[in-house]
């Protein structure tokens, strides 16, 4: 908040903070209502939010699903529902560019809370999801007061400009950084891209949104892989303006008394160490090709390719980019000693990376060279990322050759799809996701945690009139890149309105690709992994991706004999990116470019197995995503808290689903023990005559007393009572008491090479399903049909969620409404 009001501030903004016990749901909607009376015409406005945010998933009741942000004291109010969905920011910010065109949305929040592959991230957003019926009766509610929810999506807008901090269903993370301070990795990207813009303002050069917001998305993927920053609205629009941006690819330049010029334009504009410009006269004469060698965020210093400078060369010209040197990755070594320096100069020379300064703010990874006992490490914020080498130049080279693989890997992930002539107009679908008892499970384009051995598809379909060609490639978690279409080598064709599935074969349907580790990983952390879509027009041929373990990309030599005067500016990006290779400027030579997408899909492969997954269903399910079950590598188990959970309403308001007037109540409660089982305890309690409306006298029935260790588990069910039907705990004692439990919930077989305490977690993690699973086949064997009220995991790291839940009032599901606390005792 404070840099984000530090640097509007210099822009000559009126600051209106709303923080602290002052940003609740009332004092936030209070300060946008006063912002709407008190703004003008031509005035410039700035909305910006920094927090936790959530998402409702409210289809079932018949509405799209709903994001909100989180305000102070959430949770607390009586009315069910204090959050401010963005149905309400869209309607505020139509409302708002009524009066005034030039306003900017800064949101520094997310709505999916998931693990992240570094310990120091933090999710921003809430770990539970909100109840749909909560969400749906406060829409309802709006819609009553008056408030046109037809204004809901902000993205469609056309006079705003959105920044948010990640894409739809992506996390977006905060860290404390190198100066203590906590801050959302996004709003200090940004502040930072901002800062350059301000550089280059002052030394004549201006960027739009488009040019600020990429320099932050490639520091914010550096950071947190598989949080995408992105803009809404019109990209090429002034920062806080309603101009928009000029700029033709042509920067200006300057003559330095050294001889050397200078060019206006750095890292903002995209210029790298090694891009080619011709410098020419207003008449577009050339007179003299330079190579940038110097760059910072504003501008850039070059010299002359070859010889010296021509006689007579101007004071001031404009420069023509003519050549785009490939950008390179930072890597940092650390060590001293002749094996350390050979090291150094052996990256120096690798045309994918760079050796990073001190002030560098991210690395790609960081190389240890250690002369006792003679070891190269590879590693990232995380650890190793192979098994040690030998430092001996066989160790120095085959760490360079790992290094590569992961730079040009990291180049893949930012690959842009294209503009201009490029882009392509076809419409198309891309999907992917878990593949669980032959069914589709869709998850998000990005932040996904997936587990090895779990089996992925993914859905290609041309949606538009004329074919389209796909290639699917897999981007490994060492930097490997597979290409997984490889029956089509010049690209998958669909013709319009046909689609294929990665995944499924005509014999025995959807069975899916299965995710693997790979053997020189160390198994101890998850690791970023991502699928390459790529959509064209036309075939192509994009054989230079490929790079395995055992193979490397192309080298330059055979690079620039496969390349030919009608390469495609696709195959010609990517061929010169694979291998380190500059690109010169045009490349294409057809009548007719070839247009091309870019989709990437982005998770993380957690070494741990796939384990058993729940089968049963309830009306409200508030589990955190499974991925903040596992511990991060390194974190120190919690000790045991003793803890007591209470029922302490239940309101039956209508029985019909029971269809009689006998009732039992069925609770399930788990938790983490000494070994790598969960401890539980099942309870089981009968009511007669219940009718409509009645309230069941529970007195705070005790669930459960006793130590809560990593996370406590709650399930509810709800059942018409039968005649000499066995209490849960007698029927799972039974059950349980006959199998080899660790087996049926995992296989173990398959952690062998997994960290003890990742074992020990998806150990329980598969445990957990497994019970609650063989709980509900015996009430339903054993009552008929049984509903699922509830289920939720409460986690150590956020304290088990001490206290009532709801904070007020009580929670519906359905024809029932019920409350629960947990106590500290």
């Amino acid at each position: 908040m404070a840099a984000m009001a530090d640097l509007l501030g210099r822009r000559g903004f009126e600051i209106r903070r709303c923080e602290g016990d002052t940003a609740t749901r009332e004092g936030i909607i209070g300060a946008y209502e006063r912002l709407i009376r008190d703004v003008r015409e031509q005035d410039a406005v700035v909305f910006y939010f920094s927090g936790h945010g959530m998402y409702a998933a409210t289809a079932e009741a018949g509405l799209p699903d709903v994001q909100f942000i989180v305000p102070w004291g959430y949770g607390t109010a009586g009315n069910g529902f204090d959050g401010i969905t963005d149905v309400e920011l869209s309607v505020l910010q139509a409302r708002l560019t009524s009066v005034t065109p030039n306003v900017t949305a800064i949101i520094d929040s997310c709505h999916a809370a998931r693990m992240s592959r570094d310990p120091r991230l933090r999710p921003k957003a809430l770990a539970h999801p909100v109840p749909a019926e909560v969400v749906a009766e406060h829409l309802h509610r709006l819609s009553a007061e008056g408030w046109d929810l037809g204004q809901r999506h902000a993205d469609a807008n056309p006079l705003a400009v959105r920044l948010a901090a990640c894409r739809r269903w992506q996390t977006a993370f905060e860290y404390t950084n190198a100066q203590g301070v906590t801050t959302g990795v996004f709003t200090e990207s940004l502040c930072l891209a901002l800062q350059e813009a301000e550089e280059a303002e002052a030394a004549g050069t201006r960027a739009s949104w488009q040019r600020i917001m990429k320099r932050a998305e490639e520091r914010v993927l550096a950071l947190a892989p598989g949080q995408r920053a992105h803009v809404e609205g019109n990209p090429w629009r002034l920062p806080f303006e309603l101009g928009e941006e000029t700029h033709e690819d042509l920067l200006d330049a300057e003559r330095l008394p050294d001889g050397r010029i200078r060019l206006l334009g750095g890292h903002l504009l995209g210029v790298e160490p090694g891009d080619g410009y011709a410098l020419i006269t207003d008449q577009d004469s050339v007179l003299t090709d330079v190579t940038v060698s110097t760059v910072t965020g504003a501008t850039s210093v070059a010299a002359v390719t070859s010889g010296s400078p021509p006689a007579g060369l101007p004071q001031r010209m404009r420069a023509r980019l003519v050549r785009r040197e490939l950008p390179r990755h930072a890597v940092r070594v650390h060590g001293s000693g002749p094996a350390a320096d050979d090291m150094r100069a052996a990256l120096d020379a690798a045309p994918h990376v760079r050796l990073a300064t001190a002030e560098a703010p991210a690395v790609l990874c960081t190389v240890e060279v250690s002369q006792e006992p003679g070891r190269i490490r590879l590693r990232d914020e995380v650890g190793d990322l192979v098994g040690p080498k030998a430092a001996s130049p066989e160790g120095i080279a085959a760490t360079v050759g790992n290094v590569a693989k992961l730079a040009r890997s990291a180049t893949l992930r930012t690959l842009p799809s294209g503009a201009g002539d490029c882009e392509l107009l076809v419409p198309y679908t891309v999907e992917w996701g878990r593949v669980s008892e032959g069914a589709p499970e869709r998850l998000p384009d990005g932040g996904a945690v997936c587990y090895t051995g779990e089996p992925i598809y993914v859905r290609l379909r041309n949606d538009g009139d004329r074919p389209l060609y796909f290639w699917l490639f897999d981007l490994g978690i060492t930097g490997g890149v597979t290409h997984i279409t490889n029956a089509d080598p010049y690209g998958l064709p669909l013709a319009g309105g046909s689609e294929y599935t990665v995944g499924h074969s005509p014999d025995t349907g959807l069975t899916g690709l299965r995710l693997s580790w790979a053997e020189d990983v160390p198994a101890d952390a998850p690791r970023p992994e991502s699928l390459l879509v790529v959509v064209a027009d036309r075939e192509q041929d994009l054989a230079a991706l490929q790079q395995t373990a055992a193979r490397g990309a192309k080298g330059q030599a055979a690079v620039r004999a496969s390349l030919t005067p009608t390469s495609s500016v696709l195959e010609s990006m990517l061929h010169r990116t694979m291998a380190g290779m500059s690109r010169e400027l045009p490349a294409e030579q057809h009548a007719r470019p070839v247009r091309y997408a870019v989709e990437h899909l982005d998770f993380l492969l957690h070494p741990a197995p796939a384990v058993s997954r729940e089968t049963a269903s309830f009306l409200i399910d508030q589990r955190p995503d499974r991925s903040l079950r596992i511990p991060h590598k390194g974190r120190a188990r919690g000790g045991p808290v003793p803890v007591a959970l209470r029922l302490g309403e239940l309101v039956v308001h209508r029985n019909r689903a029971l269809r009689g007037g006998d009732v039992r109540i069925d609770a399930l409660v788990l938790t983490g023990a000494d070994g790598e089982l969960p401890a539980y305890r099942a309870e089981t309690v009968r009511f007669s005559g219940v009718r409509d409306g009645d309230r069941l006298p529970l007195d705070d029935l005790l669930l459960y007393h006793g130590p809560a260790v990593d996370y406590l588990d709650l399930a509810l069910w709800v059942s018409r009572d039968r005649q000499d039907s066995l209490h849960l705990s007698d029927m799972l004692s039974e059950r349980l008491g006959s199998m080899d439990f660790k087996q049926a919930a995992v296989d173990v077989a398959g952690l062998a090479m997994a960290a003890p305490q990742v074992l020990a977690a998806v150990t329980a993690l598969g445990a957990t399903a497994t019970i609650v699973n063989i709980a509900y086949q015996l009430l339903s064997a054993a009552v008929g049909d049984s509903i699922g009220l509830y289920r939720t995991s409460l986690l150590q790291a956020e304290g088990f969620c001490l206290g009532h839940h709801p904070s007020t009032g009580l929670m519906r599901a359905q024809d029932f409404s019920f409350r629960y606390e947990v106590l500290k005792v």
